[in-house]
């Protein structure tokens, strides 16, 4: 359920903690990352080079943070704004 908050109690919600659905970041999306931004390397995309040599691939750091406007839109709204911009 997202949380409306007021711009005007915004410092009220500092230190508060959101916890969101769990999102499944597996290979499909790290490939479609991965054609998106050009990065191929190998650890994020070569599945036996990187079990055999990591245990698995790794998502890039990137993807990981672009999730997060996504997550916190579905935590939380601002309002009393005219608008916003991430």
């Amino acid at each position: 359920m997202t949380q409306l908050i007021h711009i005007a109690d915004i410092e009220n919600w500092i230190g508060h903690e959101f916890v969101s659905d769990w999102v499944v970041v597996d290979q499909p999306l790290i490939n479609d990352f991965a054609r998106v931004t050009d990065d191929h390397a190998w650890v994020h995309v070569d599945i036996p080079r990187a079990t055999a040599l990591r245990g698995g691939t790794i998502a890039h750091g990137l993807l990981i943070l672009t999730l997060f406007p996504g997550l916190m839109g579905s935590l939380y709204e601002i309002v009393g704004t005219a608008h916003g911009l991430n």
